[in-house]
């Protein structure tokens, strides 16, 4: 009785070649086209392998945002590090690293610590995704992206970027 329904739905279907949707007037399935018969003739390939994804260029960095003197990230920037840690479970890269900045609120030694601690939780972060060679560079407020004193926020960034070796 099984037998007899997986061969009912395998034509219902069309998966035994024989039931193509014809209307009046249309050849039957046996008069296709000599390539199309070929085709059909092939067996599936079983267990094919995936085919395993690219990475982005290298040199294509994804930039997260952090509030004022905090390892938190921005709302936007929440957002953007779930991208981020998806693109790691699909590319598998393999080293990310991880620029970090500060703006230039406070002293030079404690933007290095925040650098440095904002590079750290980005790090942990990135390996829970999956991640298996992640490095850092805190680089504090040396490296401002706008060069004003204060709570500028497009400075407290860290940049990430997939690298292929």
């Amino acid at each position: 009785m099984k037998y007899v329904v997986i061969v009912a739905s395998a034509l219902a279907l069309g998966l035994l070649g024989g039931c193509e949707s014809m209307s009046s007037g249309d050849k039957p399935a046996s008069a296709a086209k000599p390539a199309e018969a070929k085709m059909a003739a092939k067996p599936a390939k079983t267990a094919a392998k995936p085919k395993k994804k690219k990475l982005p260029p290298s040199g294509s960095p994804f930039t997260v945002y952090f509030k004022a003197n905090s390892v938190e990230m921005t709302e936007n920037s929440q957002g953007s590090i779930f991208d981020i840690m998806q693109k790691i479970r699909v590319y598998k890269p393999k080293t990310i690293h991880i620029e970090a900045h500060t703006d230039k609120t406070g002293s030079a030694e404690s933007n290095m610590k925040m650098a440095t601690k904002r590079a750290e939780d980005l790090q942990d972060k990135l390996k829970k995704a999956g991640a298996k060679n992640v490095t850092f560079q805190a680089y504090g407020e040396s490296q401002p992206v706008v060069d004003a004193d204060g709570p500028i926020a497009a400075n407290r960034r860290a940049i990430i970027i997939f690298k292929k070796k």
